[in-house]
């Protein structure tokens, strides 16, 4: 028995400072005297938004070519329906084999496919041609051909020796780990990825559960092999904190006869911002006959995958008192009459609703304008929360010039962690859970200044030196967090570090 990991995604050097980059990850296993190829996530991500930007981060084709050397790939399996995790799918379409299924939970399969024709339209809103998108329709057609969807949390058979936990990850709707058990004759080892992993409740979603006590990672030579550190760059507020924090300051921009403008996600972030806005809105009397609207094509039809499809405890979210806007005609319409109350609108990778939003509304003071979450450098988000009060700033996307709009910014705004990745602690917790060390004993020496490595904070006698985690999903400032947290408990790598990327397991 022999287990390799590839990083295929992510980035690396000076281009991982700041930035995450797509997931995926490729692993080589021999068991039985067969080896077979399983690919885990396939993303892609824009590079950082200039006025005539047509390219994407992906992964290195020419790489994964190398790598396989003519053999294919026999199973693809997707943690979830973001775009950095599934978004690049059809470029793997020349490297599998015929009979190669692609793995996930059924709203993740209901999500795909309206996020891989949102990658061709976004291409061409960004600038670029048929001979420059990431990818063309037939491999698109082919690879919605391959999509098996799993409807419960279980086990699967992939090949003779290898069985696969599909288990919720918390994060989004549909969204899960993979727990990769190989086994031959008495040898039996757990291969974790973990995706985006999520252990706290959100609107939507349960957070995520340990897995059966079968399914830990209790052997010597169990190994996480993907572990998210997307915010080990800094502690985050918790998110029960943010949302509060969201929530007041949206009642309060409204009973002030203001305009409030959510920049949000279409995936489930958008609904769940109008579900808790709608609730909240229903327990004052002041504020109940205002209705909540919602911007773009997208959030609405998501909002029906997310009412028609359930996976491990996602949770029906009331819509009811959303009010649709659909279209740019839609949309100039209700800018006319729109002076308060609140809307949300997706940014569309700079070339979404929001930009329309911006155009209108950026130079109002009467205006606030909510970042529902981390805004990327590079971004219309980002240059618009660092600017002063009065100093003029240039957008892309949409009906700007080839320069860029200039507009003096004068809205009030604010950023918002109302993410759905975990904290870096949790993150740490949870790992130490996988590895079958009990959380309570973790916990009341885990301050909220806590700064140290945490193997102080571990029983006495526990040795984990033989485990292994693969820190990736984060930015260099991240890895390096977890890199420092987990010394002298385990073994690390990192996905920025190219040495790192090629690992036997």
């Amino acid at each position: 028995m022999r287990i390799w990991r590839y990083i295929l995604g992510g980035l690396v050097g000076s281009a991982a400072y700041n930035r995450i980059g797509p997931s995926s990850y490729l692993t080589r296993i021999t068991v039985h005297g067969t080896t077979s190829w399983h690919v885990i996530d396939c993303g892609l991500e824009p590079v950082p938004y200039t006025f005539d930007a047509r390219e994407w981060y992906a992964v290195n084709l020419e790489e994964l070519a190398a790598i396989l050397h003519g053999e294919r790939i026999s199973t693809v399996l997707v943690t979830h329906a973001h775009l950095d995790h599934c978004g690049y799918l059809p470029a793997l379409e020349p490297f599998l084999r015929d009979d190669a299924k692609i793995i996930c939970t059924s709203v993740t399969k209901e999500l795909i496919e309206y996020i891989l024709h949102d990658v061709l339209m976004q291409s061409l809103a960004r600038g670029g041609i048929l001979g420059e998108l990431p990818f063309q329709t037939l491999p698109l057609v082919r690879i919605l051909q391959r999509l098996v969807a799993v409807d419960t949390p279980g086990v699967i058979s992939l090949e003779k020796g290898i069985r696969v936990l599909l288990w919720p990850a918390g994060h989004i709707n549909g969204a899960c780990s993979f727990f990769f058990e190989i086994s031959e004759g008495s040898v039996r080892r757990i291969v974790a990825y973990l995706g985006d992993s999520s252990v706290h409740r959100q609107t939507s979603v349960e957070g995520a559960s340990l897995p059966p006590d079968q399914w830990l990672l209790k052997g010597r030579h169990d190994v996480i092999a993907s572990l998210d550190c997307t915010n080990g760059g800094e502690e985050i507020a918790l998110w029960e904190d943010e949302r509060q924090r969201l929530l007041h300051d949206a009642m309060r921009v409204v009973k002030e006869g203001r305009r409030w403008i959510g920049i949000t996600f279409s995936i489930v972030r958008a609904q769940s911002l109008a579900h808790e806005l709608s609730l909240r809105k229903r327990q004052d009397s002041t504020l109940r006959n205002i209705p909540v609207y919602a911007d773009g094509v997208s959030v609405r039809r998501i909002s029906e995958v997310l009412k028609n499809f359930s996976w491990a405890g996602g949770r029906t979210l009331d819509l009811s008192d959303v009010e649709w806007i659909i279209g740019y005609r839609g949309r100039r319409s209700f800018m006319r009459n729109f002076e308060s109350g609140w809307v949300l609108t997706p940014s569309g990778m700079g070339h979404g609703p929001a930009v329309d939003y911006f155009t209108r509304y950026l130079e109002d003071p009467a205006t606030f304008i909510a970042f529902t979450g981390f805004v990327a450098q590079g971004t219309n988000g980002h240059r618009i929360l660092n600017a002063q009060n009065g100093e003029i700033v240039r957008l892309g996307g949409n009906r700007g010039d080839e320069g860029g709009l200039a507009l003096s910014v004068r809205a009030e705004r604010a950023m918002y962690r109302f993410g759905a990745h975990q904290s870096r602690s949790e993150a740490i917790i949870r790992t130490l859970e996988l590895f079958g060390i009990d959380s309570r004993s973790l916990v009341p020496g885990l301050r909220s200044d806590f700064s140290g490595n945490f193997q102080d904070l571990l029983p006495p006698g526990t040795d984990l030196s033989e485990r292994q985690v693969g820190l990736t999903h984060g930015s260099t400032r991240a890895l390096q967090w977890f890199e420092k947290s987990l010394a002298g408990i385990v073994k690390t790598a990192r996905a920025d570090q190219e040495d790192d990327r090629y690992r036997e397991l």
